[in-house]
């Protein structure tokens, strides 16, 4: 019988249309089939039905991922590929009878629904093709997703559903999906292919082939760490390597092991390590490797010492065995011992980053496999692919989840939730935000210019000082212009400066870092220049972003005292951030200062904060826009007309702060509210008894405030002379007493 004989390729998307259940050969080897059915073997005896098809190039073959988790292949195995022939060498039809399936999930609920008769009309009319033992990811109903079934037992021989095949589904707890739903491969990692093809190489040639080392005369590979930001898949991607090897997979919790006694812990890594080197091929995957091999320099007990010594033992104790690898993962590759990182023992170290705009598409692409998307939701993939840059891959998962959730709370579960809509993932974008952020001193909400009044010249200078930079680079390269990433926007308190820094993330999409510098200070030695650090190492991770250093003067100040040593570390770490800042990257910096003479010149020197931005008093112009926001949403209320109290308020502030005219502002309403509660007559949206019973404590509160609000909130005779004439003018008319 004519067949194929070729290696298994990978393929993470299914193409449109197709069901579960396929295989695809190179077209030159086409005339070797008659189209229709296969029947693919592996080495190991499984074997399976399946559907051809072709694709172009190369010459491995590719199957679905219901095909691989039925014959336990993994990329790179053997795959014979023969046309399927019935008894006698007849051609395979519709041939079966009855089916019956297990569900991976408690489907039970839905059997009403017609859930056996969907299946059935499924199965026929995708053409699946059946065998016993066979994993099928399929849609049972609409808006449910794919779910994970394998097929069980069939009534007559193996072959085709057809119209009239009967299908039972059976639910049970004596089903075992696990190796099925959570079994890990390649095709379940996106957006890491170098990381990935040099975790192949360094893992899977001394696993799979150690003789070649042998014939070398040199010794393979023992240990490799994979080191990144939390959530960036090291432990996916050693779970997937060590799956796709078909190698005895042991794993150590770093943190369960280091907090035993220090004979428990001995006792355990040795156990484990003899356990690996009696059962090869073997991998050995020592999560939070940090835990249990820390710096011994840095250790307080003799405890930890033990420990870390005894690794370091059954590390060099393994040269003496073939295809076995030790797989470390950390985040805080720094705090392990260097004795660890030696040739030897962790020889070879890869860095997990955060995936790029086309590596968060192919993550989100495996994510959404089984979710069941609307066209459009499918189509807006790409964007959030482009909106969500710092995002590590577990961020990207919680935000496919979270679009999910929505989808459940807009419709509950009741007959099967809805597709996923496009606005349930864009929605989720405002749920979620990285990891890498959280923990991190940021605004309790994020502001933006829309809430900012006037400023429209100094909004469009930083706008396009950051879209310049970020999406026309060239431009700056032609002209031999450095990239404008660091600002330094000085002037008096009250004007708007840390709401115009913070509020450029928001405008041009990108993330917010924001650092306060009177928080920076500790008490503990090297605390204060760490979390500055710290605050710079989150920027870059999340990049593009923005970092809004408040209070620069308090940093960087001009004069440190000699007895203030923790100053001047603090003022030498900003000046190493600031220039390898200015070196390029996405990270701008944008600082605030009340007092600029008060700023060290060397942060102000050329190449730093050369770049400087006075914002100052509001003119007439930004304090009329500053009173229309304030005051046109109590317009109707108003005694005066709105124009009059804008007009108003512009003659009281002039010379004021932008904080002192939204201060008159509402100082002027909390007035007017209160002579419209000295008349009696509320009648909102709170029962009268309610408002009687607390009017008192209200008056009383008033003439409080106004006391308060006198001349210590004011900023200048011009305000203080505001305050009257301002509350006169928004006085209740008579007609408008009931509304509030």
């Amino acid at each position: 019988m004519t067949g194929l004989v070729a290696d298994l390729d990978i393929v993470r998307a299914e193409p449109a249309g197709e069901g579960p259940l396929w295989c695809s050969v190179p077209e030159t080897a086409l005339p070797a089939f008659a189209n229709g059915l296969v029947r693919v073997s592996v080495p190991s005896g499984a074997t399976a039905l399946a559907r051809l098809t072709t694709h172009a190039g190369g010459d491995r073959i590719r199957v679905d991922r219901s095909l691989r988790v039925t014959l336990r292949c993994k990329v790179g195995d053997r795959v014979t590929v023969v046309p399927a022939r019935g008894v006698g060498g007849a051609p395979i039809g519709e041939s079966v009878a009855e089916v019956t399936v297990a569900a991976a999930g408690d489907l039970a609920a839905l059997l009403e629904a017609g859930l056996e008769e969907r299946l059935g009309k499924h199965l026929h009319s995708t053409g699946v093709p059946l065998t016993a033992g066979a994993v099928l990811h399929v849609d049972l109903l609409p808006g449910l997703g794919t779910t994970i079934c394998r097929v069980t037992e069939l009534a007559g021989t193996e072959g085709l559903a057809g119209p009239n095949t009967a299908v039972r589904v059976r639910f049970g707890t004596d089903l075992r999906f696990t190796d099925v739903s959570q079994r890990v491969t390649f095709a379940d990692v996106g957006g890491l292919p170098a990381v990935l093809a040099a975790a192949r190489e360094i893992v899977e040639l001394p696993i799979a082939s150690p003789w070649a080392y042998r014939q070398l005369g040199v010794n393979p590979i023992r240990g490799v760490i994979f080191h990144g930001a939390p959530g960036t898949g090291k432990t996916f991607v050693a779970r997937a390597v060590a799956n796709e090897l078909n190698a005895r997979t042991f794993q150590i919790n770093g943190a369960d092991v280091a907090g035993r006694m220090a004979s428990e812990a001995q006792d355990a890594l040795r156990r484990v390590f003899h356990e690996a080197q009696h059962h090869t091929p073997s991998i050995v995957i020592i999560d939070e490797v940090d835990a249990l091999a820390p710096a011994r320099e840095h250790l307080g007990s003799q405890k930890d010492s033990k420990i870390v010594s005894q690794l370091l033992t059954m590390m060099d104790g393994m040269h003496g065995s073939e295809g076995m690898v030790v797989i470390g993962t950390t985040n805080r590759i720094e705090a392990i011992d260097p004795a660890l990182r030696r040739p030897g023992r962790f020889e070879r170290e890869l860095r997990f980053t955060l995936p790029d705009a086309r590596g968060r598409l192919e993550i989100l692409d495996v994510q959404s496999r089984d979710m069941p998307l609307t066209p459009a939701a499918a189509a807006a993939l790409p964007a959030v692919a482009d909106r969500t840059g710092g995002f590590a891959g577990a961020d990207l998962v919680a935000v496919c989840r979270e679009a999910a959730l929505r989808t459940l709370r807009g419709a509950g579960v009741a007959g099967g939730p809805p597709p996923v809509d496009a606005e349930h993932l864009l929605g989720a974008l405002e749920q979620v935000e990285p990891a890498a952020l959280r923990g991190v001193a940021r605004f309790a909400a994020r502001p933006r210019w829309s809430g900012l009044a006037g400023m429209t010249a100094l909004k469009d200078e930083l706008r396009r000082g950051v879209e310049l930079s970020r999406s026309h680079p060239h431009l700056l390269e032609l002209m031999e212009l450095p990239a404008s990433t660091l600002l330094l926007l000085y002037g008096p308190s009250g004007n708007g400066k840390s709401t115009l820094a913070a509020g450029l993330a928001a405008e041009v999409g990108v993330h917010l870092v924001h650092v306060r510098g009177p928080e920076l200070f500790s008490k503990w030695l090297g605390e204060s220049e760490s979390a500055l650090r710290r605050a710079f190492t989150v920027a870059h991770q999340v990049a593009p972003s923005v970092i809004v250093l408040d209070q620069l003067e308090v940093i960087a100040p001009r004069t440190v005292a000699e007895n203030d040593p923790a100053a001047a570390r603090m003022r030498e770490q900003l000046f190493a951030e600031l220039d390898a800042i200015a070196a390029g990257g996405d990270v701008w910096v944008v600082a605030t200062a009340d007092d600029l003479d008060a700023v060290d010149p060397a942060v102000l020197r050329g190449g730093r904060f050369d770049r400087r931005v006075e914002v100052g008093p509001p003119d007439a112009a930004d304090r009329e826009a500053i009173a229309r926001r304030f005051l046109g949403g109590t317009a109707e209320y108003l005694d005066a007309d709105l124009d009059q109290a804008v007009g108003a308020v512009v003659a009281a502030t002039d010379g004021a702060s932008r904080a002192a005219v939204r201060g008159c502002c509402e100082r002027a309403k909390l007035a007017a509210l209160g002579r419209h509660l000295d008349a009696g007559a509320w009648a909102g949206s709170r029962s009268a008894s309610t408002t009687s019973a607390s009017q008192g404590s209200w008056n009383r509160r008033r003439r409080d405030e106004g006391g308060r609000h006198g001349p210590a909130t004011t900023d200048g005779e011009a305000t203080r002379a505001g305050g009257g004439g301002v509350q006169r003018a928004v006085r209740p008319r008579d007609g408008r007493a009931g509304r509030a």
